[in-house]
């Protein structure tokens, strides 16, 4: 946990988006965050439309807790990786 209380460990979720407009993108990642409930917090999220990427930056409990989330949003995701920051 971190000072504040919540998930303190990041992760970094990764999947192919082909042809999907951004629309239909931000319901995938509001999705994620809505089912992700008090163990996973969606941070930031980035597309890279000329790889067809979503990156989605998240704390959560642990990496079970963040596949789940991406399970119950219905996100086929390629990646979750444990990620540091460098201030």
């Amino acid at each position: 946990m971190d000072a504040e209380g919540g998930p303190g460990v990041r992760y970094l979720v990764e999947w192919y988006v082909p042809s999907r407009d951004i629309v239909s993108l931000r319901r995938d990642v509001q999705r994620l965050a809505a089912t992700g409930g008090s163990d996973v917090r969606n941070v930031r999220s980035f597309l890279i439309a000329a790889d067809e990427t979503c990156l989605v930056f998240v704390e959560a409990s642990g990496p079970s807790a963040v596949t789940a989330a991406c399970r119950r949003a219905g996100i086929d995701v390629d990646r979750i990786v444990e990620v540091g920051l460098v201030r």
